[in-house]
């Protein structure tokens, strides 16, 4: 009798396992992003942008395509910018904002346990993946998120002006739907990246 009430109890301990995610061979979420791009830990997050997001799109080349990425208003290309205040990147929508979205899936009973996987609420929308890189630094600064600015802190910014070189700023849209890129969503980029300088 003891033998199969602790038979019993290890398959119910191993059932809980499995569901709450903890653990089990074999059990994989083909929805959930499990390996974000080397360096992810480095990039800013901001308006709810989480590092599967990410993984879905640095994962994809971006298409270039001058209509549907946005495009970056502030800086301007060839600005010098003043060392203080630290400026605010600005951008355009882009028309990949006004793609339809593709029909949600059903809802399910695990759909709360999926969830539970993800760093976060996982993004429906657009989203934009501003790199800021040097010839020294290809990826000196990176930023993930739904808003259409964002301003650096007082440490990125030093981070930034420390490199005393010319500045590239390229900015990538996606539409992701549950942090996946959705049906001709991109991710999708500017023919030409924008460059400023800071002043000395």
């Amino acid at each position: 009798m003891k033998k199969l009430l602790r038979g019993a109890l290890a398959a119910s301990l191993c059932g809980y396992i499995c569901v709450n995610g903890l653990g089990c061979g074999g059990h994989d979420d083909d929805d959930h992003v499990h390996a974000p791009p080397s360096g992810a830990d480095t990039v800013i997050y901001e308006g709810g942008a989480t590092d599967e997001a990410l993984g879905s799109i640095v994962g994809v080349t971006a298409k270039a395509d001058d209509t549907r990425a946005a495009a970056l208003l502030a800086p301007t290309d060839g600005a010098v910018v003043p060392r203080e205040p630290a400026p605010t990147f600005s951008w355009s929508t882009g028309t990949a904002s006004a793609s339809p979205r593709p029909r949600s899936r059903a809802w399910s009973p695990f759909e709360a346990e999926r969830s539970a996987h993800a760093h976060g609420v996982a993004v429906t929308g657009v989203a934009y993946y501003l790199v800021l890189s040097t010839p020294k630094t290809p990826k000196l600064v990176e930023v993930l998120t739904t808003a259409q600015s964002w301003q650096p802190d007082a440490a990125t910014w030093a981070k930034i002006t420390a490199e005393a070189a010319p500045v590239t700023a390229t900015l990538i849209t996606a539409r992701l739907e549950e942090n996946r890129l959705a049906a001709d969503g991109g991710p999708f980029a500017r023919t030409k990246a924008l460059t400023f300088t800071v002043a000395p």
